[in-house]
């Protein structure tokens, strides 16, 4: 197994959106675990713009058996859930059918919060109170 391979499961934000150069944080990631440590360190990214938790959840096996030698994965998943309105124990529940595949894996698991929310710049169309 590689140890210095990290996956990164998500949404448009892992996908790099408000990103002001065009990266996204998996390759931020990665560069800043390679400073750090002195080893190599590559965060792959299997994120699609406008992906759900269910989304997510439904695909995660396939996408994550794809990947066999990475050590872990990173989840930042979210911020569309809101949009479509997904309850919050379907959100939960869909994270935790995501969790289980990473245990059954064998990958050890990360869950990365959502940034803060700037209703007035990016996301008007967003449900405050589901945010919150």
């Amino acid at each position: 197994m590689i140890y210095n391979l990290l996956l990164c499961l998500g949404d448009s934000l892992t996908a790099g959106a408000r990103d002001p150069h065009l990266r996204n944080y998996p390759l931020e990631l990665g560069q800043l675990l390679s400073t750090d440590t002195g080893e190599e360190w590559f965060c792959a990214t299997e994120a699609a713009n406008g992906r759900t938790s269910s989304e997510l959840a439904r695909d995660c096996y396939a996408i994550m058996s794809r990947y066999p030698d990475v050590y872990g994965v990173l989840v930042l998943i979210g911020t569309n859930d809101s949009r479509h309105r997904i309850p919050p124990d379907v959100f939960e529940d869909n994270l935790g059918q995501i969790l289980r595949v990473c245990r059954i894996l064998k990958k050890r698991a990360y869950v990365l919060t959502i940034p803060p929310v700037n209703f007035q710049r990016h996301f008007l169309w967003y449900d405050r109170e589901a945010c919150t």
